[in-house]
């Protein structure tokens, strides 16, 4: 003998109250047919996320940028323009961003025009660029991936590198 029993769906409408249940703006669904169940009806909840507070890189861990969440916001708290800032640190950093292009870096300083003299030469100097190539190398091979400091490299300016006022 087989017995048949109605089977009760484990889903329980959205409209209904229940524990921890948080109110989100809602997104109409496609338009539904009149004989779809009542909770395949109507708007699905979901929630928005916060706006990304920017991250604030120090740059005393130059390989940080790389275990952060795709499209992250970076504020660069030193100023790398300051006369005190060796290039070579400076080289460093910026080869660091030029690697993560996933992220936007944000840079203030005090010193726009040591910026803008800074990507000018090493947009128009072959020399400099190779030197700046030469940071480049070094963070790879801190990550491992030395063998893919070959090819043509980052165009100059950096597109994924703004100077904020």
């Amino acid at each position: 003998m087989i017995f048949s029993m109605p089977l009760q769906h484990p889903i329980v409408p959205r409209d209904r109250p229940g524990p921890g249940r948080v109110e989100s703006p809602t997104v109409p669904l496609a338009p539904t047919r009149e004989t779809d169940p009542p909770f395949c009806r109507g708007p699905v909840r979901v929630p928005v996320p916060e706006a990304a507070e920017p991250i604030v890189w120090s740059c005393r861990d130059i390989l940080a940028p790389f275990g952060w969440a795709t499209g992250a916001i970076v504020r660069v708290a030193p100023d790398l323009f300051e006369p005190e800032v060796r290039t070579k640190i400076r080289d460093e950093v910026f080869a660091t961003m030029a690697l993560c292009p996933q992220h936007r870096f944000e840079l203030r300083t005090a010193y726009p025009r040591a910026y803008h003299d800074y990507v000018r030469v090493i947009a128009e100097d072959r020399g400099e660029y190779l030197a700046w190539r030469a940071a480049v190398g070094i963070i790879l091979r801190k990550l491992g991936r030395a063998h893919e400091a070959t090819g043509s490299g980052a165009q100059w300016p950096l597109e994924n590198v703004m100077l904020i006022d």
